[in-house]
């Protein structure tokens, strides 16, 4: 009797369908990136430069921007204005995007130079070169790395102003450059001083 119960409750058992679930597909670029902003365009806060990137970038907060400025991430005795960073998930790469402002009356060539030694002080190899000038800016590019580390590739465009320099740097990967250069030359494309009256 035992045996003839248990075999028809196997039965109801099989018997038994579960609902059918449709899983939608997901994209996990799009879960982990904030989405909804097409287009951003940052103003620095003094509103003498301005610039636009994608909404798939993430700003960090303000506390992280002090931490930043006193671990000597920026180049010589830069102000950190703007520290965001980008992780594209289906190229398994990341890029940084960073703003400086210097208002010393160095010049960049002195700018530069304190900046390497300050990354030699840090234990890096690393050679700032300017690689292009003209009438409205200067560009910069540098191959730094730590021993036993993959070397990063940084290149900036450099904008002038009447009492301060900005520094407008893109880095990642050396070997990742590539795959980033056409956004970042979008990003240093719209990256332009604005007049103000005084």
């Amino acid at each position: 009797m035992s045996y003839g119960n248990f075999k028809r409750f196997n039965q109801s058992l099989s018997e038994v369908k579960l609902p059918e679930i449709e899983i939608p597909e997901m994209n996990f670029e799009e879960a982990l990136i904030p989405q909804g902003k097409e287009n951003f365009e940052w103003t620095s806060p003094d509103g003498k430069l301005k610039l636009a990137y994608s909404g798939n970038w993430t700003e960090t907060t303000p506390s992280s921007l002090g931490y930043l400025d006193e671990a000597n991430v920026i180049l010589g005795e830069a102000e950190l204005l703007l520290f965001t960073q980008r992780f594209d998930l289906n190229k398994q790469s990341f890029i940084l995007l960073t703003v400086e402002k210097n208002e010393s009356q160095k010049s960049l060539e002195e700018i530069i130079e304190e900046a390497e030694k300050a990354i030699i002080e840090q234990g890096s190899k690393s050679e700032i070169n300017i690689i292009e000038e003209d009438n409205e800016a200067a560009w910069i590019e540098t191959v730094s790395g730590y021993p036993g580390q993959p070397n990063l590739y940084s290149k900036g465009k450099v904008l002038s102003g009447e009492e301060e320099i900005y520094i407008v740097l893109l880095t990642t990967l050396e070997t990742d450059w590539p795959k980033f250069e056409q956004e970042a030359q979008e990003i240093f494309d719209s990256a332009q001083l604005v007049l103000t009256n005084k």
